[in-house]
């Protein structure tokens, strides 16, 4: 399965952000799952927030669903909350390749 997450992140808080992030990468990989790739969007015109666009896969749902409810990821909650405003999760599966060798 393949998530993407699009995390609206508060500026100042930005180093607790990566702390929060490079924590839950090694729950997450117990879990089978690991972030494949980042993109980093600017901060928007006030410079309050930014945006960061991950990219993970998990091998199956169950693996997903014991990464959401392990307490070691729960026990990071107050760190994920200083620093993140918010939080959109698409689940899917991987879709057409429209690599230009393969198009029609």
């Amino acid at each position: 399965m393949v998530i993407v997450a699009i995390l609206k992140v508060r500026q100042e808080f930005a180093d607790q952000f990566r702390e929060y992030e490079h924590r839950v990468a090694a729950i997450m990989q117990k879990h089978g799952g690991a972030i494949e790739r980042t993109v980093v969007v600017p901060a928007d015109d006030n410079g309050d927030t930014f945006r960061e666009i991950h990219l993970i896969r998990f091998p199956h749902r169950d693996g997903f669903m014991a990464y959401q409810t392990d307490p070691d990821r729960k026990g990071l909650e107050s760190l994920r909350q200083t620093a993140i405003v918010q939080t959109d999760v698409f689940i899917g599966e991987d879709g057409p390749d429209y690599h230009a060798a393969n198009s029609v």
